[in-house]
């Protein structure tokens, strides 16, 4: 009888950053946690709302607000970037807020758009997005370890949840979670059996 290993994935939303607060567009720019980022995830941390399995593999994005909470919640452990695990890359819209771009008919377009084929100019769609988060996942399954924690961006963990556990709405907005927070995802072998928020 083959016996199936249990996986656990902690996927984990970095801390705010101030274009957050500035409800920018934002995923490939390089911005650092706001100071009440900062505050807001050594409060989680210091209140055990972090899962902190022993003998785990650290994953981020290796963009910076990904590593400061990482370094926040864990310190200084060995971690491996992923380029894989980024936010969707908005292209021309980067670091601008939809009421600055709302008159913009490519942009009225794309926000619209409810195929996932359409992309900004020089970003992605939200279907090359998807995919390339998959295969980011598929990477950190294939490695083999029991626990892994990976810090990465609200899109990158809404994407999985909706993958994994929504065939209907097909609704990333309603798996994304607010920042610092996120899931445990626990594996059958690759099969994601059930997931706990946290």
């Amino acid at each position: 009888m083959q016996v199936i290993m249990k996986k656990y994935v902690y996927l984990i939303r970095h801390g705010t950053t101030a274009a957050n607060q500035q409800n920018c567009l934002y995923g490939h720019s390089d911005v650092p946690l706001a100071r009440a980022g900062i505050a807001q995830v050594k409060a989680l941390a210091n209140l055990g709302a972090y899962p902190n399995p022993a003998n785990a593999a650290f994953y981020t994005s290796g963009l910076l607000r990904t590593e400061q909470t990482l370094a926040l919640i864990y310190g200084e452990v060995t971690h491996v970037k992923l380029d894989s695990l980024k936010e969707i890359a908005f292209g021309a819209y980067e670091m601008k807020t939809h009421d600055s771009l709302k008159n913009d008919p490519v942009y009225a377009a794309w926000a619209k758009d409810e195929s996932g084929l359409l992309a900004p100019p020089g970003g992605e769609s939200l279907r090359q997005f998807s995919e390339r988060v998959k295969h980011g996942l598929q990477t950190i399954l294939s490695a083999g370890e029991e626990h892994s924690v990976v810090v990465c961006h609200g899109g990158v963990v809404g994407v999985m949840m909706m993958s994994y556990f929504d065939d209907y709405s097909n609704n990333i907005y309603q798996w994304i979670p607010a920042p610092g927070h996120g899931y445990t995802v626990i594996f059958d072998g690759s099969f994601p059996s059930r997931y706990e928020a946290f």
